[in-house]
């Protein structure tokens, strides 16, 4: 019985793959080698991926994928581990004791003395097994070498010869066809895909990095009682050790003198953060943040700047600037207030911002300096009289006493910052006419 030939080509690529203009009239399916990149010196992340080039299968059951350094640098077996990045776009099941996955797909990285072993285990089931996409490629998984000791290459290649150290196999639906030139499979068998007649590997090299750094935004914001709020994004990274937060004052007219560190990834800096340290390579950016700070004055403008450390393939550190954002710390801090309406006959909104978190008085006087009565810090809510209030808008009412005479009244806003060691005191007035 003749065994019936399916084609297999591994394509490796240190970064993106491209297919040019190879002919895969029979190829059954392609798995691509990508983002092959360093974190640091000794620790080495890569993804395999796999598409699908027939419909003469869907599904996706079981492969080991082994790879090797590309100068033929040993592997150090005590020294060097693989992990799983619990990334893939197959469903992932994690190992119960000696059992085999039922409904997911089981990892097992190992490392030998010459080459790195990827296995993965997918369900018994063809229902339980994930489609393989024919139209783009599918994430098998994201892994990574990290060695104990000694820095390792940044290159990767398929270890060959192929029909010896890969192996890949779809799940059959159903039994197949009796003839005399197609070996017979059963319903949910493992069909493996089989290389070619000469071991056919189709090699690929785009020098297109799959990761670069590419920085979205820096975003500072006054949180009151001289507290700023600092975050930044990325939008992709690539080799960055850290950053680095640093504040001045800004002067008009005048270039910002950056004087103050106010975080940095630094180990032992008085500043270090461990926030602050790259949360990895990278192809859909990183949050960071918030980190605080505390400004030494009220009124102004502090102005922040973020750096990136990087470290180039020659272990080469610069650090680079990335953004400069500025932010206004509030001199007054009752701002704003205002009566709606100013003329009426029996009450009145008042509406007000707080740019700070203050002792708020809110009081009422007539004409003659006679004190009325105290507000509410909002309506409904508790009386300002040197009450905490947080930085806000707030909308509160006037409802004239019943014995109350026609004419002007003033309602005086009195507020204390909290943790300010001036202790500057903010005033404001607002002057409302009752009708009668």
């Amino acid at each position: 019985m003749k065994q019936k030939i399916l084609i297999f080509l591994f394509l490796i690529t240190s970064f993106s793959s491209v297919l040019y203009s190879q002919n895969f009239d029979d190829t059954l399916a392609v798995v691509t080698l990508r983002n092959v990149a360093y974190i640091n010196s000794k620790t080495l992340e890569f993804e395999i991926h796999m598409q699908r080039y027939s419909w003469g299968w869907l599904k996706f059951a079981n492969a080991t994928f082994q790879l090797e350094f590309d100068n033929g640098y040993p592997f150090d077996v005590d020294n060097m581990n693989a992990f799983f990045d619990q990334e893939s776009e197959l469903k992932i099941q994690t190992q119960v004791g000696d059992d085999l996955p039922t409904d997911g797909y089981l990892f097992e990285p190992k490392i030998f003395k010459d080459r790195v072993s990827i296995t993965i285990l997918g369900p018994p089931d063809f229902d339980y097994c994930e489609k393989i996409p024919n139209d783009t490629t599918l994430l098998i998984g994201k892994f990574y070498l990290q060695s104990q000791t000694n820095d390792i290459p940044d290159k990767l290649r398929w270890k060959t010869p192929q029909n010896f150290y890969q192996h890949c196999a779809y799940k059959l639906e159903k039994d197949s066809l009796v003839d005399d030139y197609i070996i017979w499979y059963k319903e949910d068998d493992n069909v493996p895909l089989i290389g070619g007649p000469k071991g056919l590997f189709v090699m690929q090299d785009d020098s297109r990095r799959g990761y670069q750094f590419v920085h979205n935004d820096l975003f500072v914001n006054y949180a009151g009682r001289l507290d700023v709020d600092i975050k930044f994004n990325s939008l992709s990274e690539y080799r960055v050790d850290g950053y680095t937060i640093m504040r001045g004052y800004s002067f008009p007219g005048v270039p910002v003198n950056y004087t103050d560190t106010v975080a940095t990834f630094k180990n032992g800096s008085q500043f270090f953060k461990e926030e602050m340290i790259s949360k990895g390579n990278t192809r859909s950016g990183h949050q960071y943040g918030t980190i605080k700070d505390v400004v030494a004055y009220r009124g102004g403008e502090y102005a922040y700047s973020l750096y990136g450390h990087f470290t180039n393939s020659d272990e080469v550190y610069k650090d680079t600037l990335l953004d400069v954002a500025t932010v206004e710390v509030p001199n007054a801090v009752i701002v704003e207030a205002k009566a709606t309406p100013q003329n009426f006959e029996e009450r009145t909104n008042i509406t007000y911002k707080v740019e700070d978190d203050v002792y708020l008085t809110i009081e009422v006087y007539d004409l003659n300096g006679k004190f009325v009565k105290y507000l509410n810090v909002r309506s409904g809510g508790d009386i300002a009289k040197n009450s905490e209030v947080k930085k806000n808008v707030y909308e509160t009412e006037f409802i004239a006493p019943e014995l109350a005479s026609q004419g002007l009244y003033r309602i005086i806003f009195t507020a204390i910052p909290i943790k300010d060691p001036n202790v500057e005191i903010s005033r404001a007035y607002v002057d409302v006419q009752l009708l009668k």
